[in-house]
């Protein structure tokens, strides 16, 4: 029979510890929250993992197991709206057809080898913004470094060879919830003028070709 032990907070005092069965665990953790408005969070701790379980986060519950033990809790109502939720209706699609396009020299009726590989792309930087235009870039580069882009709202001008479309990818077809965890930090202001220890970085770049395959891997 597996046990899970049960400390029950109030803010940061330990006012209640208790031993119970698995299958009681949910209902001893709704019952502590019910019967004490001050009890703020439970810690459930089963083997060696530890919950740690918000009051906000309880009413109603249901149980499930990860395969590694580990507890996980969430709104019965939540679940029933995530799966009435009809999504059906939402298929890829195309926004912008041939978004990028070969033109110049390499694929003209001029009789001359192109030195580099131009390409328009259908977007506007000054209004569709600066990341998505360096993210453009910066994968057309990776696979070509002579490609020269154009950036042109209204396309190309001249013959042309379409290369992508713009497109939306259906994703996620069986609804799996994101869930968004909030961390509290222990310090929660900062003192002026006292020197703190800044950020480092995890990894540094000293040539363009690694941080572009960090950035964008295959």
């Amino acid at each position: 029979m597996k046990m899970a032990r049960l400390y029950v907070y109030c803010q940061d005092e330990l006012v209640a510890e208790l031993e119970v069965k698995e299958e009681e665990l949910v209902e001893k953790i709704k019952r502590a929250f019910l019967r004490d408005d001050t009890v703020t969070h439970i810690l459930v701790v089963s083997e060696d993992k530890a919950v740690n379980i918000k009051r906000r986060d309880v009413v109603p519950v249901e149980l499930s197991k990860r395969s590694s033990g580990v507890f996980e809790l969430a709104t019965n109502e939540q679940l029933k709206k995530i799966e009435r939720l009809d999504l059906s209706d939402f298929k890829h699609m195309i926004l912008i057809k041939d978004f990028i396009s070969v033109v110049g020299s390499s694929v003209d009726k001029q009789v001359k080898e192109p030195r580099d590989l131009d390409v328009v792309v259908r977007f506007d930087p000054r209004t569709g913004g600066d990341y998505l235009r360096r993210a453009i870039y910066t994968r057309l580069y990776k696979i070509n470094p002579k490609v020269h882009v154009i950036f042109e709202p209204m396309g190309s001008s001249d013959d042309y060879v379409p290369l992508y479309d713009l497109m939306l990818v259906r994703v996620n077809p069986e609804k799996k919830l994101v869930e968004m965890q909030v961390t509290e930090l222990k310090e929660k202001h900062c003192d002026v003028f006292v020197p703190f220890k800044p950020m480092k970085p995890k990894r540094r770049f000293y040539d363009l070709d690694q941080l572009l395959d960090y950035l964008f891997p295959e």
